[in-house]
C-alpha cells in the first residue's frame, strides 16, 4: 500500500492508493461471500419498474441469503432491491434508469443479467456498508462520500443513495447524477466486460489515447478508464455537474453531449455505438426512460480518432486532488481513496 499526502486549500487529504494485487486479494473474501456464478435464464425485453413488491423472488438465492432486502422490482430481469427503509419512489426512479441503461443492447443487457448484475438503494438513513455485499468495506466508506459504488465482474452489484435517486436538495451530490455513474460502470465492467469484450477493451485503449493527447488533466476522468467512461457517460447524456475552467480536481467544463463530442471524439463514438437507439435520458423525472423508449437497436461501427492506440498493462500513476468545497468522488475500483482530514 502506498501512502500519498497532498494539501488543497490548506485541508490534508490523505489518499490510500492500492495495487492491483492488494484490489484483487482484498475482493476475494468478497467473492465467497457473494458465491456469484452465472444465472440461468437471459435478459428480458420487459419490465414491472411500478410495481414494487415487498419480497425478493425466492429463487434469487444470491440476493435472499442475506436477508436483508425486502423491497424488489427488475427491469428485463436485473433485480433493483432496497431494505423496507427504503421509499418505494426511489426503487421505481432506480429501475427506470436502469432500463434506460440497458434498453439499447441486447447483449450487453444479457452479460450483466448472466453475471447476477443487479442494484440497490442505500437509504437515506442508511451506510454504505449496511448493504451486504459492501459490508467487509473498511468502516471509512461510511464517512458521507461513498454513497455508491459500481459494479465489477467480481462484485456484480452497483449501489446508490436514495437522497441522489430522488434528486433531494439535501445530498451531498446534489446536481450530480452519482446513481446514474454507479450505474454506468455496471455496464461497462460487467456487461462490456463479460459479454462485448472488443468494446471494452477498446475502452482501455482511447482512455490511454486521451491521457497520451493531454485530455481530462486534473479531473475525475483521467483516474483510470473507468472513471473515463462513467463520467464521460454523463456528459453524453447530459446529468453531469460542470466544473470551472481550468478544472478543479474532479470537473471541469466539458459536461454536455456536444462539448464531449468535440472535446473527445473517440469516447463520444464509444458511447454512440453503445447506445445506437438515441434515446433520451430525464434526468429527475419521476420516469427516467421517457415514455417512448426504443430498444435493441442495429448497431453502426463508430470511428476511431487518429491516435488510437494498443492498451498496455504498464501501470499509470496519477495524481487525486480533491474536489470544491470539500467533497470528493471515490473511483468505483477501490484504486484512489480520498479522504478530508481537518488540520
Amino acid at each position: 500500500m502506498k501512502l500519498c499526502r497532498s494539501m488543497v486549500k490548506s485541508r490534508f487529504l490523505l489518499f490510500l492508493i492500492l495495487t492491483t494485487r492488494e484490489i484483487a486479494s482484498s475482493q476475494t473474501t468478497t467473492t465467497n461471500i457473494l458465491g456469484d456464478g452465472k444465472r440461468e435464464g437471459h435478459a428480458t425485453n420487459t419490465h414491472s419498474c411500478d410495481t414494487i413488491r415487498n419480497e425478493v423472488p425466492k429463487d434469487l438465492t444470491f440476493i435472499t441469503k442475506y436477508g436483508f432486502y425486502h423491497k424488489y422490482t427488475e427491469a428485463y430481469g436485473i433485480p433493483i432491491v432496497s431494505s423496507e427503509r427504503v421509499s418505494d419512489r426511489a426503487l421505481k426512479r432506480a429501475c427506470h434508469i436502469t432500463r434506460f441503461l440497458f434498453a439499447d443492447r441486447y447483449d450487453v443487457r444479457d452479460a450483466f443479467y448472466k453475471y447476477t448484475g443487479r442494484f440497490a438503494v442505500v437509504g437515506i438513513n442508511e451506510k454504505t456498508t449496511d448493504l451486504p455485499e459492501h459490508s467487509n468495506l473498511p468502516s471509512w466508506y461510511n464517512i458521507g462520500y461513498a454513497r455508491g459504488l459500481g459494479a465489477t465482474l467480481v462484485r456484480p452489484f452497483s449501489s446508490g443513495g436514495e437522497e441522489n435517486i430522488l434528486c433531494l436538495k439535501k445530498d451531498r451530490y446534489y446536481k450530480d447524477d452519482i446513481f446514474f455513474h454507479e450505474a454506468a460502470h455496471g455496464v461497462a465492467e460487467v456487461g462490456l466486460a463479460g459479454g462485448v469484450t472488443n468494446l471494452y477493451e477498446r475502452l482501455k485503449r482511447l482512455y490511454i489515447a486521451a491521457k497520451r493527447a493531454g485530455k481530462w488533466n486534473n479531473t475525475y476522468s483521467i483516474t483510470n478508464h473507468r472513471e473515463y467512461f462513467a463520467e464521460g457517460m454523463q456528459s453524453y447524456f447530459n446529468n453531469h455537474r460542470e466544473g470551472p475552467n481550468p478544472p478543479n480536481g474532479v470537473h471541469g467544463p466539458v459536461n454536455t453531449n456536444s462539448e464531449l463530442k468535440e472535446y473527445d471524439t473517440g469516447l463520444y463514438n464509444l458511447i454512440k455505438e453503445l447506445f445506437p437507439c438515441e434515446n433520451t435520458y430525464h434526468w429527475c423525472s419521476e420516469n427516467a426512460a421517457g415514455s417512448n423508449l426504443k430498444m435493441n437497436c442495429p448497431v453502426t461501427k463508430q470511428p476511431d480518432p487518429i491516435g488510437y492506440v494498443k492498451a498496455t498493462s504498464r501501470p499509470i500513476c496519477y495524481k487525486a486532488t480533491g474536489r470544491s468545497p470539500g467533497i470528493f468522488k471515490i473511483p468505483m475500483s477501490g484504486k484512489i481513496i480520498a479522504i478530508k482530514l481537518e488540520h
